[in-house]
């Protein structure tokens, strides 16, 4: 009888197999959440790049189209698994799941997850139906090895062993249904056990569908087709940013680790390396060989501080540099952060207790985009807390990335980016997307804006014209004695955006003034318009300039401080 049941199971998805293959889908349409209908189909929109199929002969069966990383694929898609899959979709970004290989198209097209297998391996779909699969339009074969780990994690009576195959693919979710109990014969042959009462029983999807309380997991959705369950080994690994500094408004940019320890004393909660060890030449020295110890020293200090850092992100490496551009993109020897080889020049803007302090002296729009990624999100991976791929004792994560620092200065002394306004806007969505890609609750700051003369305004009106200000979450001003002092420039910057229909957070990630009433004038006038954060170039004011005293200068600054936080509280 098993053996009959086998046979027709097998039949039925080699049928859908065949139909997926053999149906000819019309293209995609941009508009989201609709239907669509003619006496032949019946087609339901899910997002920009994908949508469900019915035949008007066959309205029992439903086919998923969708497109990923440029790819178009097609699956079966089971009707009874539609609102888990919505809920998926609303309540899951950028995870990995592990489920039985019908289930792969579904979860992919319909929620935008991954999964770890989609797709038979080549040796099993022969064993099992000695059938040919369509990897055009269905996808590669699945390797033998990820669907023995998937089934073995399926099948296994051991909590563990699930939870390790899971990390070792990054899978965070484990997606089972009531399917999975009639097909159990099939996962069983797989890997050569008996479908006996005794191994369902035991096995790990039949405990789930059971609700049954499995160390390492948590049910998160259920309803009475379909059990998710989230790996609570990963989550308990899971940091965040305390709500502490995320409402902390006051932060300093020194530009070495060790002046950070002193931000505490102030109140202060966030720190702006400056220029910062997030230069892409200086993490990825040659492609694909990484160095985070600079990166690794300001986190490890940011940690033992209690202070939050924003990164600012230098898209440049003088091995992509060289591989497109000429010296036309080279800045010149006078700019401030030239890269200085001689240690008597300009020694602290080169190296410091073994920290580099210069820029790239190429600064034009990075050559390979791809390599640019691949280094954002290996960096980005490190340092946002989620438990995978996590420096070692790390304490607060870093979820907030600056898009290189004021791209609108251009003078013979001091340039941050040699491009045009265009090649901006396509680093800040390049860099938004592929961070959000990692870590969809990361938080892209803009190029700090150097001021508003009119030309840097202007720089400003082209790129929000060009569409930048979908790329960002915070926009950033900068005052360093220039501008309206009374609002550190938020309010001009402000009419910018209105104009725009920009209505997104201001920080003003510099701002450097020369006294105390000064700082205290300022720093009202900046939250009066609207900011947010305020970051001071000087993390301790010089007290009698006479004498230096510096612990003087901190006593006197350090009410000023207090009143910022006392506004921001009371905000």
């Amino acid at each position: 009888m098993k053996k009959v049941i086998l046979i027709f199971v097998l039949l039925v998805l080699l049928v859908l197999i065949s139909g997926c293959s053999q149906f000819n889908f019309n293209s995609f349409n941009s508009s989201k959440n609709t239907v669509e209908s003619n006496d032949e189909l019946v087609v339901e929109k899910i997002g920009d790049s994908a949508e469900i199929i019915i035949k008007q002969e066959t309205p029992e069966v439903e086919y998923i189209k969708y497109e990923q990383d440029e790819e178009e694929f097609q699956g079966y898609i089971d009707p009874l698994l539609k609102p888990s899959l919505e809920w998926i979709k609303q309540n899951i970004k950028n995870s990995v799941f592990l489920n039985w290989w019908d289930y792969g198209h579904m979860i992919r097209g319909y929620t935008d997850n991954d999964v770890i297998i989609y797709s038979p391996s080549e040796d099993i779909l022969w064993s099992l139906a000695s059938q040919s699969w369509d990897e055009k339009a269905s996808g590669n074969f699945s390797s033998t090895e990820s669907i023995i780990d998937v089934v073995t994690a399926l099948t296994s009576n051991d909590a563990i062993i699930t939870k390790n195959i899971m990390e070792k693919y990054g899978a965070q979710y484990l997606f089972t249904t009531k399917r999975d109990l009639d097909a159990s014969f099939v996962l069983f042959k797989i890997i050569g056990l008996a479908n006996s009462d005794q191994n369902i029983e035991s096995s790990i999807f039949n405990k789930m569908l059971n609700k049954e309380t499995l160390e390492f997991f948590e049910l998160v959705y259920e309803d009475n087709f379909v059990k998710i369950y989230e790996l609570v080994s990963v989550k308990l690994n899971k940091i965040e940013i305390p709500d502490s500094l995320l409402k902390n408004c006051l932060g300093f940019y020194p530009p070495f680790p060790e002046e950070a320890n002193a931000i505490p004393s102030t109140g202060g909660g966030w720190v702006r390396p400056h220029p910062g060890p997030f230069m892409w030449g200086w993490i990825e020295e040659s492609k694909d060989e990484f160095n985070f110890e600079l990166i690794d020293k300001w986190a490890k200090q940011s940690g033992e501080s209690n202070i939050a850092i924003l990164a600012t992100i230098f898209p440049f490496a003088k091995w992509d540099q060289n591989s497109c551009h000429d010296s036309t993109c080279e800045v010149s020897e006078k700019d401030v952060f030239f890269p200085r080889e001689n240690e008597k020049d300009l020694l602290f803007l080169k190296e410091k207790n073994g920290v580099r302090m210069g820029i790239p002296q190429s600064r034009c729009v990075p050559c390979n985009f791809d390599d640019y990624k691949n280094f954002l999100k290996t960096l980005v991976e490190r340092y946002d807390g989620d438990g995978i791929d996590d420096m070692q004792d790390l304490k607060i994560p870093i979820k907030h990335y600056e898009i290189l620092n004021e791209p609108d200065l251009d003078s013979p002394d001091l340039t941050f980016f040699k491009g045009t306004h265009e090649e901006y806007v396509e680093i800040l969505k390049v860099s938004y997307e592929t961070i959000k890609e990692t870590c969809s609750d990361c938080k892209i700051v803009q190029g700090g804006a150097a001021g508003i003369a009119l030309n840097m305004l202007d720089y400003w009106d082209k790129i929000f014209e060009l569409g930048g200000g979908q790329y960002f979450d915070i926009a950033n001003i900068h005052y360093i004695n220039y501008g309206d002092v009374t609002s550190l420039n938020v309010k001009d910057f402000k009419k910018l955006m209105t104009k725009h229909n920009i209505e997104k957070p201001i920080w003003v990630t510099e701002s450097e003034l020369d006294s105390k009433d000064d700082v205290m004038a300022a720093a009202n006038g900046a939250l009066d318009s609207g900011a947010e954060k305020l970051f001071f170039s000087v993390l301790v004011f010089e007290g009698d300039k006479k004498t230096n005293d510096k612990k003087k200068g901190m006593e006197i600054y350090n009410s000023v401080y207090a009143h910022v936080l006392e506004r921001c509280a009371g905000d």
